[in-house]
């Protein structure tokens, strides 16, 4: 697959991604708000994006690069995030008070460091295929056993998932 036709799929991925992760949303908000209408239309066109997204990525499957180099590029993609969108939006939150989103904007880049460093650690080969446990609360990674509490959001242990 010619590198602009992957680089076209791979965005059309992340749109679809997003546009079900957002009618998830708008589904779960008519929910609440007593309109169960809307909400089920909501997560048909949820289901309808994750149909689209699958087919994306098995378009892609062939198509995306070898696993080193896919470990540099979200390597370089995740010190992004960390030296440049998140450190805004923590600042924009904190400019308007929004002390919630600033908060947030903080565990973001804190998981986001997690990640960057077992990313450097694959890619360096000093990985040791130890046992994953993963928040389900915010997204850390810890090896090996799982904390006491998570170091990014406090979560007690029952909270992490296997995920080997």
């Amino acid at each position: 697959m010619e590198e602009r036709t992957r680089k076209e799929l791979s965005e059309i991925f992340v749109e679809e991604s997003v546009r079900g992760a957002r009618c998830e949303l708008v589904a779960l908000r008519a929910e609440q708000q007593g309109e169960p209408e809307t909400a089920a239309l909501f997560r048909a066109m949820q289901a309808a994006a994750e149909v689209q997204a699958r087919r994306v990525l098995l378009q892609l499957r062939g198509a995306l690069p070898e696993s080193k180099e896919f470990v540099r590029e979200l390597a370089g993609y995740t010190g992004e995030c960390l030296r440049k969108f998140l450190p805004r939006l923590k600042t924009a939150a904190e400019d308007v008070g929004d002390h919630r989103e600033a908060e947030l904007a903080g565990r973001f880049r804190r998981v986001a460091a997690n990640h960057a460093s077992l990313l450097k650690k694959v890619a360096e080969g000093r990985s040791r295929g130890e046992e994953l446990f993963v928040c389900t609360v915010c997204g850390f990674i810890a090896e090996s056993d799982i904390p006491e509490h998570c170091p990014v959001c406090k979560a007690v242990p029952k909270r992490f998932a296997v995920n080997a």
